[in-house]
């Protein structure tokens, strides 16, 4: 009967199988898509007809296997496809029974499916147009609204002097007002227990190392200036002219000081902020280290959003030290003040630059940063929240999303040659753009980086697109598209960051000569004590090392403070590439489910699966391990994945050529394990205690590459300017201070009353310390 009606035969199978779909109260899944959604669950093989011979398939791979989105069921002529069973890959397989037609739609490779493919990728680039429209219209809004306040800010200085009538209007509030206002915050935020009367009992009961607040009483503190500063009751100064809009950089800590806290804490009955909120003390787990010249908005971001993680209470000098009290008494002796004592039972010290100058400019943050060093506390630097951050994370996967779109109506409009041609073609542009991104971002334009995101974000959205369309749609494939849009966003994060801890550290540079004993004190008694104190020690020089190293470092710990020690100054060591994770993780995971799913679904895809097996294993083990393990150790096993980038370009050129076998590129994915496992568990300081190699391999993780190091920090510039003042050529008046990547530079300029050499040669010490020390001026 099969032989003689073929094309009976199958009509007589379909309506069998609507039948049965009619029997389990299904019928709403007889025609059109729903049908052809329902066969793609995976089912176990069948018979269709006696005679079918699968070596008539019409397949390149040598197996009856089609049904995805671009390639169809083809036979020999003279033979029908008929499908067999439905696999997980989301392909089908298929044999070639007696008949006229040598090709039928099946699987994913229909008039249906193609049509659908078309209006989600239509659908896709829709998305990515508006969101990214409506990205774009938030930050020009943002950016309105701030220049808006700047000009009305300038506006009203202008009229304010031409007035001449500020002070009057500064004055000219009811003082009543103000100290009503203190009494009722007072009233609502003091802790229950606490009493007016002899607040100096209550300081010298409580410790100093318990003077402390939390994260969640910093911001409470935040909102209370911010509503102080709308009602007009914390005002700008001759020596403080802050804007009342701005919400980023806010009154100085000496304005707030003395406008807000010591009144409020005068109403509470004149104990401390911190005592205030919390009589019995909390234990310091944390120690801030600051200038008080920066805004409190910008302080109490930095530090909210740098807040280590389990730690509670945190000393912060004008919230922790009472400000109605005389304290001269409590920090005659530098090391027996309320700053030694809280520092000392501290596990974390965090560093808050500032917009205005270096904290290393004053004697108490050096003279902290002594003690830090001298009892080997883990130093952080706090970081600004980025501004907009979604939105900028966003926009490539938003790129990344309207690649897929247009691959998606491509391979839905064009035929199967077009389709492997457009993967073949894009798949080696993109392994282009990927290597030359991850091997030549340090030290490039920050817009030419910018970019470069956004086109690896819609090559990789293209290439991955266009692979799963050929390979077939699976829970593998999808997987791995989801991995690389990860990779894509967290390209954008970790440049993020990376502008963030630049930004930092270009703040603590900024006036900061290199040297302790430029630092001054507006107490010139403190300062004597605290320099004669570290004269004693005789660690006045390891210190200004510690300082330049947490500059370059962005931290410093024990371990990394052991590490430098052997392999010299190195790079950021707070960044541990999410980028490099999300990559490595679709080679070690998202691939080899993949090419695992096609071995066993379809056909022998590698020689030794168990090749994949180990490289995922080890991949999951060194995940875990990484969860695990402290920020400095964790960076350090983050940057052993760089060691993957020769593997990513083995896959990129296997898979433009093929997108079949891999078993070159995870041999080499198994070998490269067998070094950054053991790294990773070393850690740095055992990896840089390995003879001859070991300093060189750790420089070489933190990119410390010589060229790339100059090239980062513009040690070029400084080597120019160091030789013209070794020479008989006069030191020029003012000096260029190189700093990050050399693309943005500060002019160090003289003012009037300054001596210009002078000037000149501490320019040049904050570019390379120690470099002009020998010139005689």
């Amino acid at each position: 009967l099969h032989s003689s009606f073929p094309q009976r035969s199958k009509s007589c199978r379909l309506e069998i199988r609507r039948s049965l779909w009619n029997v389990r109260s299904m019928s709403h899944l007889r025609s059109g898509i729903y049908l052809k959604l329902a066969v793609l669950i995976p089912r176990l093989a069948v018979s269709v007809c006696p005679h079918g011979r699968s070596d008539l398939c019409a397949d390149d791979q040598g197996v009856c296997i089609a049904g995805n989105p671009v390639r169809a069921c083809r036979c020999a002529p003279g033979y029908t496809p008929e499908v067999v069973q439905q696999l997980f890959t989301g392909n089908v397989r298929f044999t070639c029974c007696p008949g006229q037609s040598s090709e039928s739609e099946c699987g994913m490779h229909s008039q249906e499916f193609r049509q659908l493919f078309f209006v989600v990728g239509l659908l896709c680039l829709v998305v990515s147009v508006f969101g990214g429209a409506c990205v774009f219209m938030a930050r020009w809004r943002n950016g309105q609204r701030s220049r808006r306040r700047e000009r009305e800010h300038r506006k009203g200085e202008r009229e304010g002097r031409r007035r001449g009538d500020s002070d009057a209007i500064r004055d000219g509030l009811p003082k009543m007002t103000r100290q009503a206002s203190c009494r009722h915050i007072a009233a609502e935020i003091k802790h229950p227990s606490l009493k007016k009367g002899d607040t100096g009992d209550l300081h010298r009961l409580v410790t100093p190392k318990f003077w402390c607040v939390t994260r969640e009483d910093l911001a409470e503190f935040r909102e209370l200036v911010c509503k102080e500063v709308h009602a007009g009751r914390i005002v700008p100064t001759d020596l403080d002219n802050f804007d009342p809009s701005d919400h980023s950089i806010g009154p100085s800590m000496y304005t707030v000081t003395n406008q807000f806290i010591a009144p409020v804490t005068a109403a509470a009955g004149g104990a401390s902020w911190a005592l205030m909120k919390h009589p019995d003390g909390l234990a310091c787990d944390l120690f801030v280290t600051h200038a008080w010249q920066e805004g409190v908005y910008e302080f109490v971001d930095k530090v909210v959003n740098s807040w280590p993680r389990g730690a509670k209470g945190a000393y912060i000098c004008f919230l922790s030290n009472p400000q109605n009290l005389d304290i001269s008494s409590l920090i005659a002796s530098p090391s027996e003040s309320p700053f030694a004592k809280a520092l000392d039972s501290a596990r974390y010290m965090l560093v808050a630059p500032n917009s205005k100058h270096s904290i290393y400019q004053r004697i108490w943050c050096v003279y902290e940063a002594f003690l830090a060093y001298s009892w080997d506390k883990r130093i952080l630097i706090a970081t600004a929240p980025s501004r907009e951050f979604w939105s900028q994370v966003a926009t490539p996967a938003l790129v990344y999303l309207g690649a897929t779109g247009l691959a998606t109506m491509y391979a839905s409009l064009v035929d199967e040659p077009s389709a492997m041609t457009g993967r073949r073609v894009v798949t080696m542009l993109m392994g282009v753009v990927l290597l030359a991104y991850n091997l030549a971002r340090q030290g490039c334009n920050p817009c030419v980086e910018q970019a470069a995101i956004y086109l690896q974000a819609f090559m990789t959205g293209l290439a991955t697109t266009l692979t799963m369309m050929v390979i077939g749609i699976s829970p593998a494939s999808l997987v791995c598209w989801s991995n690389i849009l990860c990779y894509a966003s967290l390209c954008q994060v970790d440049a993020i960051r990376e502008k963030s801890f630049l930004r930092q550290s270009m703040e603590l540079r900024h006036g900061y000569t290199g040297r302790l004993a430029d630092a001054t004190c507006s107490v010139p008694e403190d300062g004597d004590n605290i320099r004669q104190e570290m004269a004693q020690t005789g660690s006045i020089q390891q210190v200004e090392l510690a300082i330049e190293r947490l500059l370059a470092m962005h931290t410093s710990t024990p371990l990394l403070r052991e590490t430098t020690a052997l392999a010299g100054t190195l790079g950021n060591a707070t960044e541990w590439g999410r980028r490099k994770i999300a990559i490595t993780m679709f080679l070690c995971l998202g691939m080899p489910w993949y090419m695992l799913e096609a071995h066993f679904w379809e056909a022998p895809r590698v020689a030794a699966p168990a090749t994949l097996v180990l490289v995922t294993v080890i991949f999951i083990i060194w995940l875990i391990m990484f969860s695990l393990q402290p920020q400095d150790r964790a960076s350090f096993s983050a940057k052993t994945l760089v060691l993957f980038t020769p593997v990513l370009a083995c896959f990129c050129v296997e898979t433009s050529v093929s997108f079949g076998k891999l078993d070159v590129t995870y041999w080499f994915a198994l070998a490269t394990h067998s070094v950054a496992v053991p790294l990773s568990i070393a850690g740095p300081a055992w990896a840089a205690r390995t003879p001859i190699l070991g300093p060189f391999i750790v420089r070489a993780l933190w990119q410390q590459i010589p060229w790339l190091d100059r090239r980062r920090n513009g040690i070029d510039k400084a080597d120019s300017v160091r030789r013209s003042t070794m020479s008989d050529q006069p030191i020029p008046e003012c000096a260029e201070q190189v700093i990050g990547s050399g693309a943005r530079m500060e002019r160090l300029g003289t003012p009037p009353s300054s001596n210009p050499e002078a000037l000149a040669v501490t320019g040049l010490r904050s570019i390379v310390p120690g470099a002009v020390d020998d010139v005689d001026i």
